[in-house]
């Protein structure tokens, strides 16, 4: 029942970090106006693909940054 709230939640948490409340927070403004711009102006994407954005972002910001945009990395040291 609330399988979209779960994927915007779950994308805003891994793209602002797991361990930045202020960072999920900007993640999340960021994915709502990423999407409706992305289903305005992307053709082929519209508003019926437009679920898709936030699966797009979860790619690239754990190609590039794996702890997410805000978070630290976490050395444990043996």
């Amino acid at each position: 029942m609330l399988d979209s709230v779960l994927v915007y939640g779950l994308a805003a948490v891994i793209l602002g970090g797991l361990t930045s409340p202020v960072g999920v927070v900007i993640a999340a403004w960021i994915i709502g106006v990423l999407e409706n711009l992305a289903a305005v102006y992307v053709g082929f994407i519209g508003f019926d693909l437009k679920v898709a954005v936030p699966f797009i972002l979860i790619f690239v910001v754990l190609i590039v940054r794996p702890q997410g945009l805000f978070g630290r990395k976490t050395v444990v040291r043996v």
